[in-house]
C-alpha cells in the first residue's frame, strides 16, 4: 500500500470529502499516529475510511515515481536538506 501522509501528530485535518456532519470534517491527529490518503478519493481506502493509523506501521518512503514512464521522477534533497521531486530527463519509447 502506498499512501500520502496528509497529517502528522498534532495536526488538524479538514476532510474534503464532506464527512457526515460539520463536526466530523475536522480531525486532530493523535500522538504517534498519521492521517493518510490515497490519490483516488472516491475509491481509496484510507484514513477517511478507517481513521488515523499508528506511525509504527509506516515501513518505507517513496524515492521515485515510475509510472507513467514519461513522467518518471526521483525524490532528492536540495542544499538545505529539503526534499523535492525532480523530473528525470530521459526519452522513453
Amino acid at each position: 500500500i502506498c499512501k500520502r501522509i496528509i497529517g502528522m501528530p498534532g495536526d488538524t485535518v479538514v476532510r474534503t470529502d464532506g464527512g457526515d456532519s460539520q463536526d466530523s470534517n475536522h480531525r486532530i491527529v493523535p500522538p504517534g499516529h498519521l492521517w493518510i490518503e490515497g490519490d483516488n478519493s472516491r475509491q481509496s481506502l484510507d484514513s477517511r475510511s478507517y481513521g488515523t493509523v499508528p506511525a509504527s506501521l509506516v515501513i518505507g518512503k517513496v524515492i521515485c515515481r515510475l509510472w507513467p514512464l514519461r513522467e518518471y521522477a526521483s525524490l532528492g534533497l536540495d542544499g538545505n536538506g529539503i526534499e523535492h521531486w525532480r523530473r528525470v530527463s530521459a526519452r522513453i519509447g
